[in-house]
């Protein structure tokens, strides 16, 4: 029953569980977590979800707002404008 299972959800149940901690604390619905994974499988393309690991994928995304909300705020992207001094 398990391994019928992975091929309709090759994702663990703590992978799940996370990003579901991750989505209600940023008040984000499951179809909006799905469209990040489903995004970055794409974006690196993938046909399969074999390989993906959503709790890298939301987590990813969450990290790239918080710089895009820092960049633009203060007008400094520490990514791309930090010069190690």
């Amino acid at each position: 029953m398990s391994e019928l299972q992975g091929y309709f959800c090759p994702f663990g149940s703590l992978d799940i569980r996370a990003i579901c901690k991750i989505g209600d604390d940023l008040d984000m619905n499951e179809g909006e977590l799905f469209e990040i994974i489903d995004d970055f499988r794409e974006s690196i393309g993938s046909e399969s979800w074999d390989n993906i690991d959503p709790v890298y994928c939301v987590l990813d995304y969450v990290l790239q707002e918080a710089r895009n909300r820092v960049s633009e705020v203060t007008g400094y992207d520490f990514i791309n404008d930090f010069s190690g001094a």
